[in-house]
């Protein structure tokens, strides 16, 4: 059979190949229309339900002339297969592409959302001209200014946190002591300890600069671009002089603002998932992410990396510090976002639920 020509690029169609539909597949509807996309091979093309037939048709190794003959009736049978085969949305057997995807397909474990979002966001092409950046951002701030780094609500009755006085330790004893605590005291903890550990791990300690436009704030963790995304929301269970609630931290007052209620133990171990020791803690942390601040910089989908390593940069700051303050401290992603969402009032879609943690004191041993 000849060569057909398609959208310029010539294909040797042989009637000899075996092909399957690649496994690497997700349907959506974009501004385009509705589009299937091999998100293994970055590619994707329009589709109508006879397409999607066609496809389907394939889901196991078929030779082509027998799928020719199963739509004989559809017009350019031959040219929408071409085109498939190019698009990679039917691979033939044993080529690269049909052995990578067969790899993909046995290796990963998870499903499509995870692998869609992972080979999705590979590639992105960066500039490093900061002075061009710069610029660039600043004429964008003046017509929509970036969002603030501080979310400060109200001025009403908040609990302000006391100035940390930091015990003396060698941070590489620190470093080789960190260890997952699974078995608290049921006791309770000074606002002191628990002070120093919030405003070491959330609080900022300055701004990068005093620019109206970029009013950047440096904390303890990195954080991508300086947008710092992340919130803390304390469920302070036994700390002395903090009655027990939910309360968010605020950077800008270095205060606890009341959210609601303490939910009581096993509330907040079905928060947990049903992580008894959360029960003994004396309090819990949950970490969100405002989104709209990595956003307003970052607006391509590899962004959403950035924000989950932030909240992994937080998390082992949280457990660095508390090792330092001889506290015990676990973290997890092992939690009931949508439940948590409604304790501290989040919309779960420009504030979403990140991560989770505790401390306490520890058992002997813990």
């Amino acid at each position: 059979m000849q060569g057909i020509v398609i959208t310029g690029i010539h294909v040797v169609y042989k009637p000899a190949w075996e092909i399957r539909k690649a496994y690497s597949l997700v349907s959506y509807w974009d501004e385009t229309g509705f589009v299937i996309e091999n998100y293994l091979a970055n590619t994707q093309v329009a589709c109508n339900p006879l397409l999607l037939q066609i496809v389907e048709a394939a889901k196991s190794f078929i030779p082509v002339p027998a799928l020719e003959e199963k739509f004989s009736y559809v017009p350019q049978i031959k040219d929408i297969l071409d085109t498939l085969l190019i698009q990679k949305i039917l691979l033939k057997q044993g080529s690269v592409t049909e052995k990578k995807d067969a790899l993909l397909n046995n290796i990963w474990k998870w499903k499509h959302d995870a692998k869609f979002f992972h080979f999705a966001t590979k590639a992105v092409n960066y500039s490093f001209n900061f002075q061009k950046l710069r610029k660039v951002f600043e004429k964008k701030a003046l017509v929509d200014p970036p969002p603030s780094p501080f979310k400060t609500e109200g001025s009403g009755n908040k609990i302000p946190l006391i100035k940390p006085d930091l015990p003396q330790r060698d941070f590489w004893e620190t470093l080789y002591s960190r260890r997952t605590c699974r078995d608290f005291q049921d006791a309770a903890i000074s606002k002191e300890l628990f002070s120093a550990l919030l405003t070491t791990v959330a609080g900022m300690t300055h701004f990068y600069n005093d620019s109206v436009l970029d009013r950047r704030i440096i904390k303890t963790s990195p954080s991508g671009g300086a947008r710092h995304p992340i919130e803390v929301y304390p469920v302070v269970r036994n700390v002395t002089g903090i009655p027990k609630a939910i309360y968010h931290f605020e950077v800008e007052t270095n205060s606890l603002r009341y959210i609601n209620k303490y939910p009581g133990e096993e509330v907040l171990n079905n928060l947990f998932s049903g992580q008894e020791w959360v029960k003994k803690a004396a309090a819990a942390f949950i970490f969100t992410a405002i989104l709209p601040r990595s956003m307003w910089k970052y607006d391509h989908s590899r962004a959403y990396r950035v924000v989950l390593l932030d909240a992994g940069h937080i998390g082992q700051t949280f457990h660095l510090s508390a090792t330092a303050l001889n506290l015990g401290v676990f973290t997890t992603a092992a939690i009931q976002d949508k439940k948590i969402e409604k304790y501290i009032n989040i919309d779960g879609i420009s504030e979403i639920v990140m991560y989770a943690g505790a401390i306490g004191n520890k058992n002997d041993l813990a």
